[in-house]
């Protein structure tokens, strides 16, 4: 009978240990970065463009990223990292450069929802001969 008291304590012991060793196992899982978001511009026309691009957050109402894109006839543009992936309203307006001179040639907005594969994802968009950019559907 004198032993019952340090079994009782061993086995309380070993159970708060396999506790710890759970819940700092769950703690790895929440530390890992979340996927990030890119955005992609490819400009398919000979003409130069200039994209204003404002990342909404649907969650907050407040802009996440915004800037001001040139991209050459030809180009690619790329924005790696900009924010977290997650639900985003995408504004654009795009102004063909003439003569040095922007001439807006569309304003609207597209959204984006991430999936749940886990990919780095990206969102891209064309620019086509009138000047209107246009989402790429994967």
């Amino acid at each position: 009978m004198a032993d019952e008291p340090f079994t009782h304590s061993r086995r309380a012991a070993i159970a708060a240990g396999i506790c710890s060793v759970a819940s700092v196992s769950g703690c790895s899982m929440l530390e890992s970065d979340p996927p990030m978001l890119n955005l992609i511009f490819f400009n398919n026309t000979d003409s130069r463009y200039e994209i204003t691009v404002h990342l909404l957050s649907s969650e907050k109402e407040a802009r996440t990223f915004s800037e001001r894109i040139e991209i050459e006839p030809q180009e690619e543009v790329r924005r790696e990292d900009i924010a977290e992936s997650q639900q985003y309203v995408i504004e654009y307006d795009v102004d063909k450069i003439v003569s040095g001179d922007p001439l807006q040639t569309d304003h609207d907005h597209a959204h984006f929802i991430p999936t749940d594969d886990g990919d780095n994802p990206g969102v891209a968009f064309d620019i086509v001969g009138s000047g209107t950019l246009n989402k790429r559907v994967s």
